[in-house]
């Protein structure tokens, strides 16, 4: 039941006020067909908007169901609205850009109700007004009627209580109208319908109730609603029931407030889905596709800017990223068993500010570069525990893994040979070519097995870094210990050493081009990748390359026989096979392998395992004092003094006097030496007593001495049986180097002592040396054995030790039980002699110093802490973040376009709300609240910023065509170019879409605040 009491409603205009209505009050029944007549602007169309809850009365009070709405809030109206009333306009009132079915399912979407239902009823409403073949078509596809009637189902649709309509015929031709007023007629049956209309006529045709009004007030009631009247016309869900009366709060006068039991009761709120706000945008957006394109593409010029300095800047750093991967495996950080900091050269070199003068004196200074440099890199000289490190790494306390791929190094060489047509064998690696080339380059002075190259090179545990690296061209990637891959370069090409070092050169070619003659190349010169790959490679252990003579049980090296080692690879050899042939990518900028032939650790595995099986082996490791290789003993690594005086002594006590003689005659350069230094080092001792700062004033003079004259050091050099006939003595540099080298090997007050008297003593040495070698030789053997007696009872012990460890070498070994065990292969897999780290990035190096760095903290002693060489520090910069600066300046001068496309769009927005403005009207007349509308227009707002970053996104995507064209044809790399990010195109379209809902915030507030009466009489 609906009470109108005492209502008033005053207009402002400016200062003054205007009444519409005068104290409106009438009770309308439940079910009635009610008729409001008077001239225009008698409040007839106020009235109606109050009673719908368009607009708000200024006094008095609307009674809705005995519930006052006084307090009624913004969402109790649109509730009630939505729920309770249904609305029908002169003018139609329908959203032109939705369908028929759309505009009638509206209502229904705000409800809340589901797709499949809304649907469902939408149609029954149509078909109700004779509809239902017209539900996909627009409002301006349908006649004036039929447009009315598609109203009617609207508002028919939510099955509302009360049906409002305002002149609904007054746009229509009287057949028309005759229909609508019949179809009002049969929905009065079961709802209170009140109507606004200019025509009397039809009010007396169809409508039970008349109501007149003038200047705001009613003039009179046909059938008021009086206490205990029936109603016109029975409820239609109860056909047959007594007619029910007025409510008994119009019966009472008494109003209810609204409560919360009540509130509780009445209908759930309104509320406009998202999706339902951007199909109403998108619907309306499409009505405009060409504004809507040019805005959105208007929208799009910052995004396409930034796009492309990201794509840029993206393909830039993904070009640099693959150029410091590649960089990276062929630098990587270097942990060796003996190691020097390079960084000592590299300050060295750098310079001194120390001592320097800006006077121009008249004199030049000396730059002790050179100096500095030798005596960093002599002092950084250290062994590293590489044991303890690796088992560190293994230990899985790191995640060294995630940063670095590993590569142990033993030292371990594969001894491969070539079975060649002639049924000869060729030594493939080491080769003999490769020393023949460096023994050719330093002219001669390098010779020897020592001096041979390694051509074959462990590949990294990898497979997808090298694969980065390298094309495999024929063939397999090696995953056994007997296979093997040949490496060409990025043109299909081996160089010619190589050919040479693999037999498929002849040489004897290579021997005439070295005797200088001239050799053509062949033009026509290629192999097959079959033919290279079927060619038989033979692996022999470095320890099955020596045999044991029967004779004197000493292991002989058979590598000089060509027989012998033809014997021991049938009998002993391991057939490798050549997996595959594989080239350096073209656009990898560095390659991790330097060889001409790649395999894999297994080999390296297999080497270390095999080699201790062998006869050799075994019996190298139960005799770790004794030469195998020489039938010799090693020479002690620390020997005793007393025991080494006690044995020169028993030796001279048991020679004879021949022999005695003959050994002082052989040694009198020694026994000059000895005596020459000791009686210099007393005097020099009385010049400078041991007190502090001696040893370094000792030196200090030594050094200036033998600087002056650099003769001293070749002199001093053949005094000790050191030949430095290789240096250049006449170079400053060179001499400064080695007098710093010497300096850093003198320790304490003594050493310093002897190193000054030895340079004190060369100028007299060698003509005492004659002299006593002649004075020795007028002597008959008895004589000399006996001042040998006397010379060597009068040394102390360490003399006597140093001339015993020389009488003894000759029945040593030269080597020691390291050496040997290097030489036939014998290694401690948990032992390597070298640790390379390859970083997977800049910050995988950072990681990689940073767990060597906490490895060393944790070494209490300080022999155990790693020294390491940083070969990518030293060569490599960050150029990462120089392009990251360039990249966030550019984007932050493109972003200015990014505001000035978000406000235009704030516009192009607030013109939508004023196109809409009746559409504002019309869903508020249907219940959507506030907030709603405001949703409308966001998603409006965020389409286009959707649109706008997606046209972005496209253009810069085509717009990378041409651009990496040219890039490429500039720079000369076929693998550099613009390339967009996929999280940066998402998160650009998100700037987007943002900026323009930052953008649609005060449009879309404004629309939200327009007054439902306001924009429905809006054109």
């Amino acid at each position: 039941m609906l009470k109108l009491d005492h209502i008033t409603k005053d207009y402002l205009s400016g200062a003054d006020s205007v009444a519409a209505l005068r104290g409106i009050s009438l009770t309308f029944r439940e079910s009635e067909f009610v008729a409001v007549l008077g001239p225009s602007g008698c409040g007839k169309t106020t009235l109606l908007n109050l009673i719908g809850g368009l607009d708000h009365y200024t006094s008095g009070d609307l009674v809705i169901d005995g519930v006052s709405t006084k307090n009624y809030k913004d969402r109790d109206w649109d509730t009630y609205r939505n729920h309770q009333v249904g609305f029908v306009f002169q003018s139609y009132n329908l959203i032109p850009h939705q369908s028929v079915l759309a505009n009638v399912e509206l209502a229904l979407t705000l409800s809340g109700v589901s797709p499949s239902e809304r649907r469902e009823r939408a149609v029954e409403a149509l078909r109700m007004v004779g509809l239902a073949d017209q539900i996909k078509k627009r409002p301006n596809q349908m006649s004036g009627g039929q447009m009315q009637r598609v109203a009617i189902a609207r508002a028919l649709v939510n099955n509302p209580r009360i049906v409002l309509a305002d002149e609904p015929t007054g746009a229509l031709d009287t057949a028309t109208s005759e229909q609508i007023m019949d179809l009002l007629r049969d929905v009065a049956r079961d709802r209170l319908v009140i109507m606004v209309t200019h025509n009397p006529d039809l009010a007396a045709r169809y409508a039970t109730r008349t109501i007149r009004m003038l200047d705001g007030r009613v003039l009179s009631d046909s059938d008021p609603c009086l206490p205990d009247a029936p109603d016109v016309f029975p409820a239609a869900s109860a056909p047959g029931a007594t007619a029910a009366v007025c409510d008994a709060a119009a019966r009472s006068g008494t109003e209810k407030r609204p409560g919360k039991g009540q509130r509780s009761r009445r209908r759930r709120r309104t509320s406009m889905s998202i999706l339902t706000a951007f199909s109403l945008s998108l619907h309306n957006l499409l009505t405009k596709k060409g504004r809507t394109f040019l805005t959105s593409f208007a929208g799009s010029i910052g995004i396409i800017g930034i796009a492309l300095i990201l794509a840029l800047s993206n393909g830039i750093q993904l070009f640099i990223d693959r150029v410091q991967e590649d960089t990276l495996s062929s630098y990587p950080v270097t942990i060796e068993s003996s190691s020097m900091d390079l960084s000592a050269l590299l300050q060295a070199m750098a310079g001194s500010s120390e001592g320097v003068t800006d006077a121009q004196d008249g004199y030049l200074y000396p730059n002790n570069q050179m100096t500095r440099a030798a005596s960093g890199l002599l002092g950084s000289l250290r062994e590293n525990d590489l044991a303890s490190l690796r088992a560190y790494l293994e230990s899985g306390e790191t995640d060294i893994r995630e940063w670095a791929t590993i590569q142990y190094r033993y030292g371990v060489t594969p001894i491969v040979y070539r079975a060649m047509p002639d049924g000869s064998y060729l030594a493939v690696n080491p080769s003999e070519v490769y020393n023949t080339i460096m023994n050719f380059m330093s002219g001669g002075m390098t010779t020897g097995s020592d001096t041979v190259l390694d051509g074959w090179d462990e590949l990294l545990d990898n497979r997808e870094l090298l694969e980065n690296q390298y094309d495999l061209l024929a063939g397999t990637w090696p995953t056994r210990y007997d296979e093997v891959v040949l490496i060409a370069d990025k043109n299909n090409r081996v160089t010619d050493l190589a050919l040479y070092a693999l037999g498929l050169r002849p040489a004897e070619e290579l021997n005439r081009i070295l005797a200088g003659e001239t050799v053509e190349p062949d033009p026509d010169e290629r192999y097959g990748y079959e033919d290279l790959m079927g060619m038989e490679l033979r692996l022999i252990l470095a320890a099955d390359c020596y045999e044991k003579n029967p004779e004197t049980g000493v292991w002989e090296d058979i590598r000089g026989n060509a027989n012998r080692v033809a014997d021991a690879l049938s009998a002993r050899g391991v057939t490798l096979r050549i997996s595959g042939i594989i080239r350096q990518n073209p656009d990898a900028t560095a390659v991790s392998s330097g060889g001409i032939v790649g395999y894999t650790s297994a080999l390296t595995d297999y080497l270390i395992d095999a080699a201790k099986r062998t006869d050799l082996a075994q019996e190298q490791m139960q005799n770790p004092n004794w030469d195998v290789l020489t039938g010799k003993p090693f020479a002690d690594p620390s020997p005793d003094t007393a025991e080494q005086a006690a044995r020169f002594d028993a030796y001279i006590a048991g020679l004879t006097d021949a022999g005695r003689a003959a050994w002082m005659r052989e040694h009198a350069a020694a026994f000059v030496l000895l005596r020459l230094t000791a009686a210099k080092e007393a005097e020099l001792a009385v010049r400078y007593p041991d007190t502090e700062g001696a040893t370094e004033e000792i030196k200090s003079v030594a050094a200036a001495e033998i600087t002056a004259n650099p003769a001293l050091l070749t002199a001093l050099a053949g005094m000790q049986g050191t030949d430095v006939g290789g240096l250049d003595l006449t170079n400053p540099a060179v001499v400064s180097v080695v007098v710093q080298a010497i300096l850093n090997r003198v320790e304490g007050y003594e050493e310093a002592l002897a190193l000054l008297a030895a340079v004190r003593i060369v100028p007299e040495y060698e003509g005492a040396v004659a002299a006593e070698t002649a004075r020795l030789a007028a002597l008959d053997d008895s004589a000399v054995s006996a001042e040998v007696l006397a010379m060597t009872a009068a040394l102390d012990e360490e003399a006597r030790a140093a001339l015993w460890e020389e009488i003894d070498s000759g029945n040593r070994s030269s080597s020691t039980y390291r050496k040997n065990c290097r030489l036939i292969g014998i290694v401690d897999p948990e032992n390597p002699s070298a640790i390379n780290l390859y970083p997977k990035s800049f910050e995988g190096k950072d990681h990689i110093t940073a767990i060597i760095e906490a490895y060393n903290a944790r070494q209490e002693n300080e022999a155990k802490k790693i020294t390491y060489t940083d070969y990518i520090g030293v060569m490599l910069s960050s150029v990462s973040t120089i392009l990251n600066v360039i990249t966030y300046v550019l984007v932050a001068f493109v972003a200015i376009s990014l505001v000035v496309s978000s406000i235009m769009i704030g516009i192009i927005t607030y013109i939508s709300v004023l196109e809409r403005t009746k559409e504002i009207g019309i869903l508020r007349a249907i219940g959507a609240s506030r907030g709603d509308v405001s949703r409308v227009f966001l998603a409006e707002s965020v389409i286009i910023g959707l649109a706008a970053g997606l046209i972005g996104i496209l253009m810069t995507l085509l717009l990378c065509i041409p651009a990496n064209a040219i890039i490429r044809a500039l720079s000369g790399f076929s693998n550099i170019g613009a390339q967009l990010p996929l999280l940066g195109a998402l998160v650009l379209v998100g700037i987007s879409v943002l900026l323009t809902l930052l953008a649609g915030l005060v449009p879309a507030s404004v629309a939200a605040k327009k007054e439902p009466v306001v924009a429905l009489r809006t054109e």
